[in-house]
């Protein structure tokens, strides 16, 4: 689900009036963010500073453009309606852009993470675990019932936000696909806590940048090979039922829906670009209909 996804959460993440000067805080509000739990010192604010900054000129000057160039082909294909190959070659793209990502994240995790003293460590993973704690609690009295009615009504929203609303033949659509959908929410905050525990193994080993940053490349992109057989089959389950969903919507989009996207795609690819440095968009197919 995430693969299919990710591009929604980065726009989410830029979402809402102030797009254009949330990304360009991204830094700032990254640290802010990391000192909510852990109060750092003024040389490990300084190593911490320089690295936000750096990925973020990474990600303006070579990831920005791989999004609008990767929106601009689904406007494109989605006007007569996208196979599922099409989707899954979509998906694959997504999960490039999330790997580049990941692997930026491990690179500058591997330079912060060795600084903390054990003061440091000891409130991190306190912090941490009383997070646990109180998710690991609300994750296990949801029901799969419930769990799937959430999916209906976030994909419901999601797809309307796109759209300019869904009809009740998408309605119907969406139902059925989230009672499909198997959660896998238990499974996840299990690898979450796997995870850090790991990350505290190396710490507590004193183990060198090299070391931690293979370990955390390593658990951040391959994730999913990790969990047991019965969350693969879950996972696979979910992306074909999702990559379902999206077919038959998109083959069911009515004229003014289409109009809708293409606007909402535009204004994106226009976001993107503008704050990549990249100009107008050119994309490399026309869209009649664009």
């Amino acid at each position: 689900m995430r693969r299919l996804l990710l591009l929604g959460l980065v726009l989410v993440l830029l979402g809402g009036c102030t797009m254009k000067a949330t990304y360009n805080r991204l830094d700032w509000l990254a640290a802010k963010y990391l000192n909510s739990y852990i109060e750092l010192t003024d040389e490990q604010k300084l190593v911490l500073k320089q690295r936000l900054a750096d990925t973020l000129e990474w990600h303006r000057s070579t990831q920005l453009p791989a999004y609008a160039q990767w929106l601009g082909n689904l406007q494109y294909d989605v006007q007569d309606g996208l196979t599922e190959g099409q989707v899954n070659q979509y998906g694959l793209e997504l999960l490039v852009f999330w790997r580049n990502l990941m692997l930026r994240l491990a690179d500058d995790l591997a330079v912060l993470l060795p600084r903390l003293t054990t003061e440091q460590r000891e409130a991190l993973f306190a912090r941490l675990e009383k997070e646990n704690s109180s998710d690991g609690r609300e994750v296990a009295v949801v029901s799969v019932e419930k769990r799937q009615s959430e999916y209906a009504g976030r994909l419901e929203k999601g797809l309307g936000r796109w759209l300019g609303g869904i009809n009740e033949q998408q309605k119907g659509l969406i139902r059925v696909a989230a009672n499909k959908l198997q959660p896998t929410e238990t499974d996840s905050f299990r690898m979450r806590v796997r995870f850090q525990q790991t990350v505290r193994s190396l710490l507590e080993e004193q183990a060198d940048e090299d070391e931690i940053r293979r370990t955390l490349r390593s658990l951040l992109i391959n994730n999913e090979s990790r969990h047991n057989d019965a969350y693969q089959q879950k996972f696979e389950n979910n992306r074909r039922v999702l990559t379902q969903l999206i077919v038959d919507i998109s083959s069911t989009m009515e004229t003014d829906q289409k109009k809708y996207l293409n606007k909402r795609i535009d204004k994106f690819i226009k976001l993107f670009n503008d704050l990549s440095g990249q100009g107008k968009h050119q994309a490399s197919r026309s869209c009649a209909t664009c």
